[in-house]
């Protein structure tokens, strides 16, 4: 049997996740501070798994200082923070989780999608305010709408099937899903995508095909006037070409997760530029916003977490 290894749990995850490496006989240390690169950079020599959520770049930099390190576990979706050609090229086998948030996030989107359309966010402020306005606040049907999926993967996936109840027509453009097609989706090419879909939601990684892939050219494609929903990254869809497909009513509104701006919070939106940008975004009532938070329920921090460990122990196995 394999030997036990060192663990260093550089960003906090579930822990179930840690029992789980601790019964295996494995050796967990927590970074101190958790988050802190200069930490990991003095500790990583000696480190067989890293464990990480989205605090660090695992860049050519740290690479090189991990000597000894066999697995990286990503507990989430997105791996785009780490390096793994140069991973792979030193023989370190990486992991991710996306099986754990599909659901926290698919459940987010139509969350969003009918807060928006029932304009639950406005009446609940203008109710509190003493304003009773029924005209206005007047909502819009989910059921017999189009929506269109960008990205079959797992959260792709699961948000199709989660939609079945609502009487849509689904369609899904994705051209590297290996799995059957489910029967209840359509598998489309992306111009029709646009010229039918009364919601688009995006669901891929972030590459050099995903980045800025809502530009200007695409948002001029769409025939209905759809509501954009973006729970995957930032850069996929830029908030300026946004705002002008806002503006350009080329779009009726937005349920963003992510900004192609985004740290871990405010800390990037520093320019002048940009925060214009963002105020011209906030100011728009047919946009909603939320945290980077589709993916973080409870119960997806568990899920995320423990999926993780069972894939690195069964790899060491």
């Amino acid at each position: 049997m394999p030997k036990p290894l060192k663990v260093l749990e550089a960003d906090p995850l579930h822990p179930k996740a840690i029992t789980l490496f601790k019964e295996a006989g494995f050796e967990v240390k927590a970074l101190e501070p958790y988050g802190n690169r200069r930490a990991l950079f003095e500790t990583i020599e000696e480190v067989e798994v890293l464990l990480i959520r989205s605090s660090f770049n695992i860049d050519h930099e740290l690479l090189k200082r991990a000597t000894k390190l066999k697995y990286i576990g990503r507990a989430g979706a997105g791996m785009e923070q780490v390096d793994q050609k140069v991973a792979n090229a030193l023989g370190i086998i990486c992991f991710n989780s996306p099986e754990g948030n599909r659901d926290a996030v698919a459940e987010q989107v139509i969350g969003m999608l009918l807060s928006l359309w029932q304009h639950l966010p406005k009446s609940n402020k203008e109710v509190r305010e003493g304003i009773w306005d029924r005209i206005s606040n007047r909502g819009t049907e989910l059921m017999g709408k189009t929506i269109g999926i960008v990205g079959l993967g797992n959260t792709g996936a699961q948000l199709a099937k989660k939609l079945q109840g609502f009487d849509v027509e689904l369609l899904a453009v994705d051209p590297y899903r290996k799995e059957t097609w489910p029967a209840y989706v359509q598998q489309v090419r992306m111009e029709a995508l646009c010229a039918k879909s009364h919601v688009v939601s995006f669901h891929v990684p972030l590459s050099h095909e995903t980045n800025g892939l809502a530009n200007r050219d695409w948002y001029q494609k769409l025939q209905q006037q759809p509501v954009i929903i973006n729970t995957s990254r930032g850069k996929v869809v830029p908030t300026e070409q946004l705002l002008e497909a806002l503006e350009n009513k080329w779009i009726s509104g937005a349920c963003l997760d992510v900004l192609d701006w985004e740290g871990l919070g405010f800390e990037h939106i520093g320019s002048k530029e940009r925060a214009k940008l963002w105020n011209r975004l906030v100011e728009r009532p047919e946009v909603l916003l939320s945290p980077h938070t589709a993916g973080w329920t409870h119960e997806s921090w568990e899920k995320i977490s423990v999926i993780l460990a069972q894939k690195i122990l069964a790899a060491h196995s």
